[in-house]
Order: C-alpha cells, then sequence, then structure tokens
C-alpha cells in the first residue's frame, strides 16, 4: 500500500504528521487517511511526495503491493516487454513498460495494457500514463 510506503519514509527522515503535511500543502487528517489506506492519493500528490523525499515515482513504489490486484487478472511482464520494445507506441507508454519496478509495483495487468495501448496519445509521458491508468482503474472499480 502506497499509504504505508509513505509513513515509513516520513518516519525514516523524523517528520511528524503534520510538518509532512504542511510540506505537502495537505491537512494533516488527510496525511493520516494516506498513511491509513482510508482515502487513495492522487497522482499530483504522490509526485509531490516524491519530490519532497526528492526520489523517482519507481523508487517510491518500489515494493509497495496493491491490495486491489486481486480484482485484476495475472500481470505479464512479457505484455509489458513487447510494448517496450514497439517503436510505433508512444515513448511515454513505452517508457512505463520499460520500467520494471514501477510498473510491477503497480500491478499493470493485461488488460490495462491493453487499454492504454488504445490510446495513441504522443507527447504523454510516463507520469501521465501512470495517471490514465488511475483513471482506468477508477473507471473500471467494480
Amino acid at each position: 500500500m502506497i499509504g504505508k510506503r509513505i509513513k515509513r519514509l516520513r518516519e525514516d527522515e523524523g517528520l511528524r504528521q503534520y510538518e509532512m503535511a504542511k510540506r505537502l500543502g495537505v491537512s494533516q487528517p488527510f496525511l493520516s487517511q494516506i498513511e491509513c489506506g482510508e482515502k487513495e492519493p492522487s497522482l499530483e500528490f504522490v509526485n509531490k511526495v516524491a519530490d519532497v523525499f526528492r526520489i523517482s515515482l519507481s523508487e517510491l513504489f518500489a515494493g509497495v503491493q496493491d491490495p486491489t490486484k486481486a480484482r485484476y487478472s495475472v500481470v505479464s511482464s512479457a505484455t509489458a516487454q513487447s510494448i517496450s520494445l514497439d517503436y510505433s507506441l508512444p515513448v511515454g507508454l513505452r517508457a512505463l513498460a520499460s520500467d520494471s519496478v514501477l510498473a510491477g509495483s503497480l500491478n499493470i495487468t493485461d488488460f490495462e495494457w491493453g487499454v492504454l495501448q488504445g490510446l495513441p496519445l504522443e507527447g504523454v509521458s510516463k507520469e501521465g500514463y501512470v495517471s490514465l491508468l488511475i483513471a482506468v482503474r477508477a473507471v473500471t472499480k467494480s
């Protein structure tokens, strides 16, 4: 869960919740809800967290287990590998597929890769495709 990862990073830095919340521009109760898994953070929030700790999104998501993964089909690394090598696809999508740490932490399924491939968006960054993935999950959530 990303909330637990954020909490661990915050505690490792010796920051109290209210100090971290102030740095992120959010309330302490909101940060608490994120850390406890009561709320899912937006990509904008996750980017701010990465900036505060001066780490990449890949590093932030490293080791994060997605408790919702059970509602998705099995993840195929072969799909990600084929996407990363398909130069007819947008650079941002290929960058996401090439980032095995981030893609693995996000537990992107074959279905989700297919949806992302169906959105031929040039000029969208890897982070933009992560945002699209979050939107896809929100729309397809059962």
